[in-house]
């Protein structure tokens, strides 16, 4: 399964990415999504986790401060976001119903056209879609096999869900 899942998380990753560095403003919500990073500000109508990701990643690779250039690393953190997610979701699969179960799941969820749509604009959807995935992933194992490494697994997997 660690096999698949990396290729679950590279084939996601590839077509979650596949000509997202078109104009910021083609979506409505991008251009607030980037003033929020850019003038460091925050609001509860967006979570954090995107932004601060975005505003990190962004720091750490050098770039300019420009709004497209934000907002082309920011639907680059939310793709990996929902590459994430297809592997927690194809792992839930497989820890329920086998490797097939596993490896069917991840595929059809990484061509589900609305998670591919939306890991292409730099929006929440995803770090939410994320931190849900990882929560009931944590969720199934704690439930079968109680123990204080899976209940951090847990915590962070809702710390997650919630910043998200």
């Amino acid at each position: 399964m660690w096999l698949i899942s990396a290729a679950l998380f590279a084939v996601s990753l590839v077509l979650f990415t596949a000509g997202n560095s078109f104009p910021y403003y083609y979506h409505p919500d991008e251009p607030l999504e980037v003033q929020l990073v850019t003038n460091g500000e925050t609001n509860f109508h967006h979570p954090l986790l995107m932004g601060n990701v975005t505003d990190l990643v962004s720091r750490l690779l050098g770039n300019p401060r420009t709004p497209q250039h934000i907002v082309v690393v920011g639907r680059w953190c939310v793709a990996v976001f929902g590459a994430i997610a297809v592997v927690a979701l194809a792992w839930l699969a497989f820890y329920f119903g086998g490797l097939l179960a596993g490896i069917v799941t991840g595929f059809l969820v990484s061509i589900n056209p609305l998670l591919v749509e939306n890991a292409h604009f730099y929006k929440e959807d995803t770090a939410l879609l994320m931190g849900l995935a990882l929560s009931f992933l944590a969720i199934a194992m704690f439930w079968e096999n109680p123990s204080w490494k899976l209940a951090v697994f847990l915590g962070v997997a809702s710390a997650l869900a919630v910043s998200g």
